[in-house]
């Protein structure tokens, strides 16, 4: 499956996307997007990036994601996601 990271926010405001495909499972997404769901927006730092995730690009899946969750076994993912961002137009 697709997997498709966007960043948004930021002091420039810029939106970047990035799509990788994944060997994972249906259910080691669900997994993974139970790990890094964002609990909440409170505390928001000004200017900060937020970053939702995305299977096989379709926006209704997408969730808001705290970076700082991602579990060590899916960091290689999330590496090249970052890697990959792009500004989207």
């Amino acid at each position: 499956m697709k997997l498709k990271l966007i960043q948004t926010g930021g002091v420039v405001g810029k939106t970047m996307a990035a799509q990788v495909n994944s060997k994972l499972k249906e259910e080691e997404l669900a997994a993974l997007v139970s790990a890094v769901k964002k609990k909440t927006t409170r505390g928001k730092a000004k200017d900060a990036h937020s970053y939702i995730l995305e299977k096989d690009g379709d926006a209704e899946t997408g969730v808001v994601i705290d970076i700082n969750a991602i579990p060590p076994e899916h960091l290689p993912l999330f590496k090249k996601l970052f890697e990959n961002l792009k500004a989207v137009d």
